[in-house]
């Protein structure tokens, strides 16, 4: 966090550093974050970007995928070597695929160019807030969780599926862990949006995808998955009644 004044007061204030080659969407997009009280930074190129991550630290960065020197992706992946802050990436492209990609790579979000000032706004202050309540809450010890095949330890944010470690970003982790503790319940998509993003804007693309994702590392066969299992026009729900268990 930085700090501005405003009247003569001092505000604690988060500091967001947004990466786009595009000089015009840059200013655009700190006019709409300055008028929330953001302290803003740009860079023009991705490797202005690491070398501001290396000499300060924000709270967050939005930061686009298609740069002139090095893709956005392989930013966030660098960044995610060294850092959690939340990750907002800004895109053209929005196809599925596009989003698996960057999402399974370390992003917390994936916003489709063009995008309103309000959306951009409400997500920004969601992952702020879910960043500054995990940095903010005690930091006690947590029995793992264990529900059927998967095991979760709450401490070292660590999973295990049938005896077998899983690698899970941290999105990944979160939505997995809101699905084990809430075990035989079926959550709508609004709820998942809610309770893993920390955001009342849904948007349905954006939980379809990291179903994918995380089915497509905790799965046998993705393409018919058992563990998470859709419930058509409700939302989705933790299956851990196994094949044998079925047909007894």
């Amino acid at each position: 966090m930085g700090i501005i004044l405003r009247k003569g007061k001092a505000i604690m204030s988060d500091k967001i550093l947004i990466v786009d080659d595009d000089r015009a969407v840059c200013e655009i997009l700190k006019i709409y974050l300055t008028q929330e009280n953001f302290i803003i930074t740009i860079a023009n190129d991705g490797q202005s970007a690491l070398d501001y991550l290396q000499q300060e630290h924000f709270d967050l960065v939005l930061l686009d995928i298609m740069l002139p020197d090095i893709d956005g992706n392989q930013i966030t992946q660098t960044i995610r070597q060294i850092n959690q802050l939340p990750i907002i990436l800004i895109s053209a492209r929005d196809s599925d695929v596009d989003k698996a990609i960057s999402l399974g790579l370390g992003g917390d979000d994936y916003i489709t160019k063009p995008f309103t000032r309000i959306e951009l706004v409400a997500r920004v202050k969601a992952h702020l807030r879910r960043s500054h309540q995990i940095q903010t809450s005690p930091q006690m010890t947590q029995p793992d969780i264990k529900r059927g095949p998967i095991r979760l330890d709450l401490n070292q944010r660590q999973v295990w599926v049938n005896g077998k470690e899983i690698i899970l970003t941290t999105r990944e982790f979160n939505l997995l862990q809101t699905f084990v503790t809430n075990s035989g319940h079926v959550l709508t998509k609004e709820q998942l949006f809610s309770l893993v993003w920390g955001d009342d804007f849904y948007e349905d693309n954006t939980i379809m995808v990291a179903i994918r994702r995380l089915r497509s590392k905790i799965e046998e066969d993705p393409a018919s998955p058992k563990l998470i299992q859709t419930v058509r026009s409700v939302g989705y729900r933790l299956n851990l009644i196994t094949p044998k268990q079925e047909k007894e």
